[in-house]
């Protein structure tokens, strides 16, 4: 049986959903799970690798002024996760806290 995966999970938000689910696939930039949302063949690669029974998007920018990050990551990792869940677990839901 698969297990939900959680990208951010050393985020504040993260670090919660991952206490309060218990046993779930921990992704963060970095480790055995890494996967920059950024990126969407890391995303692509990752999914099609895990097969979640559920995505929750924990991953976010909160420092700095200029807004590209920002936008890189909220905007382009959101439509990354999206893209990628359609084609490689479809059934999967994907919830966004980050």
């Amino acid at each position: 049986m698969s297990k939900p995966l959680v990208l951010g999970a050393r985020s504040f938000i993260g670090q919660a959903v991952v206490a309060s689910l218990g046993d779930v696939y921990a992704s963060t930039r970095n480790g055995d799970l890494a996967c920059d949302v950024r990126d969407r063949h890391q995303v692509q690669e990752l999914l099609h690798r895990l097969r979640p029974s559920a995505i929750i998007n924990c991953t976010g920018v909160m420092d700095g002024v200029d807004p590209r990050p920002f936008y890189e990551t909220h905007v382009g990792g959101t439509l990354n996760l999206l893209e990628s869940q359609r084609e490689c677990v479809p059934t999967s839901p994907l919830i966004l806290l980050g």
